[in-house]
């Protein structure tokens, strides 16, 4: 391999670990909305008259209050909703977490930022009455339909409202006849707002028999996309790099742009779909005589995820995506990742995962051995969200 192309591999590779680890979370970070002043809004409705109220219910002199579709109301501070789920904080109770569809309605006292559908924030005391958004600062009242909701956050909204994931860890251990030690660990971070969304993404597998390694692998994947409206988005650069010696890849970066459509966004499900064109390097492990031992090619990348809440204890994920490449780099490449996530201590998580990678044209090794073109793995581990 030439050093310009060995260069160029390792330039890749470095840059993709780079940008989902330091310059995504950055350039997120940097994007964030800025709230619209209130006097680039229409006013829509007259000066609102403190304490006044529709027929029934508390009124908010001190705490923010919440009425569920079942009548019940509670008293404490509206944290946020974001997600289709609401944050809310009961002196008695603790905090809480409800589906948004659940709300009925709320009566606001603090001040919170509302993140609409057509991209503007509107900051004020809120309140969510028969299918009604009303924003309130000062003598000024906003209306809204309830169905322009994105998301909100109490004050001018806090970092950590936009941020969530979930970590999951695995282990075997064999001692006797066969010493044996299997690894395994995933990862999934998530950072979204009214019109952003970071994901990023990890999983490995580690496994010694015996003192000797015979599986090592890891694939690390994240995008940045922006929302245009509440389902169809872009994404302004999408990378991932992965390793497996033992199917003869060394190092594999992929860097590409794209569009996608969210299909599904409840509170209870999500289904999004996305594709585009992007570039991939691949370094092989090793290679037969006169053959290359590194392959660039351009690539078509297609990818959906579904993610559905089967029940309050159980959660259930697919993530399929697949490229098009050139023959010698691969020619039909995917990776899918099933999972079933059961809770059975609050915030913990039993994970078992389905894991299948496919190279349709895998490269034989210098010894002429071709890797099999499907693996397939099983994996069992303990997740944690936050």
């Amino acid at each position: 391999m030439s050093s310009i192309s060995y260069v160029t591999v390792w330039l890749c590779k470095y840059f993709c670990t780079f940008f989902i680890l330091v310059l995504l979370p950055f350039a997120v970070i940097q994007a964030e909305e800025i709230p619209a002043p209130l006097e680039n809004i229409e006013f829509i409705t007259k000066p609102a008259k403190p304490g006044v109220w529709l027929p029934g219910g508390p009124v908010p002199k001190k705490f923010d209050w919440l009425e569920l579709t079942s009548g019940e109301w509670l008293k404490g501070e509206l944290i946020a909703m974001y997600n289709k789920q609401l944050e809310f904080d009961s002196d008695e109770l603790g905090l809480l977490t409800f589906d948004w569809e659940d709300i009925k309605q709320v009566r606001g006292h603090h001040i919170h930022s509302v993140y609409l559908e057509n991209g503007e924030i509107v900051v004020g005391v809120l309140s969510i009455e028969k299918g009604k958004l009303i924003i309130t600062k000062g003598e000024t009242v906003l209306e809204f339909d309830r169905t322009d909701i994105i998301s909100f956050t109490q004050g001018a909204g806090k970092e950590s409202n936009f941020w969530s994931g979930r970590i999951s860890l695995g282990f075997n251990i064999r001692r006797g006849n066969t010493n044996q030690l299997d690894y395994n660990a995933q990862a999934n971070i998530k950072r979204r707002t009214a019109r952003t969304r970071m994901i990023v993404d990890y999983i490995g597998n580690i496994s010694e028999t015996e003192s000797i390694e015979t599986i090592n692998n890891h694939r690390l994947s994240g995008h940045y996309d922006v929302f245009v409206t509440r389902s169809f988005y872009y994404s302004p650069l999408f990378a991932e790099y992965f390793s497996d010696p033992f199917t003869n890849i060394k190092h594999q970066a992929t860097i590409g742009v794209g569009i996608g459509y969210q299909i599904i966004d409840t509170s209870k499900t999500d289904w999004n779909l996305s594709g585009g064109p992007g570039y991939q390097i691949t370094q092989f492990e090793t290679v037969e005589v006169g053959e290359d031992d590194e392959e660039e090619s351009f690539a078509l990348a297609v990818g959906t995820r579904y993610e559905t809440e089967v029940s309050k204890a159980v959660d259930f994920s697919i993530d399929y995506s697949f490229k098009l490449l050139d023959k010698a780099s691969g020619g039909y490449t995917h990776h899918m990742i099933a999972a079933l996530e059961t809770e059975f201590i609050k915030d913990f998580d039993f994970d078992i995962s389905f894991v299948w990678d496919h190279t349709e044209n895998p490269k034989a090794a210098a010894d002429g051995t071709v890797p099999e073109k499907d693996d397939f793995r099983l994996i069992f581990g303990l997740g944690l969200e936050f």
